[in-house]
């Protein structure tokens, strides 16, 4: 990336790209379960597995990513 783009970004401060990336996060997951919900519907699968799954994945998914960030900061 060149100087001026890193200045760009360097115009916003750490709260709204920590939330814009958070917000892209979020899109990004209701999109793939809404993707794969409606494909598993059209296959004859249940809604509320695919509720379900997403809610258990996503927090297996928050923790893990919590545990993997403490123990790579390890001092």
């Amino acid at each position: 990336m060149s100087d001026e783009n890193l200045r760009y970004f360097e115009a916003f401060p750490n709260w709204l790209r920590s939330l814009a990336e958070d917000a892209v996060a979020l899109a990004g997951i209701l999109a793939a379960v809404w993707i794969f919900g409606r494909r598993w519907v059209a296959w004859g699968g249940d809604w509320d597995l695919i509720m379900r799954c997403a809610m258990w994945g996503v927090g297996a998914g928050v923790v893990g990513a919590r545990l993997y960030h403490v123990a790579g900061a390890w001092r």
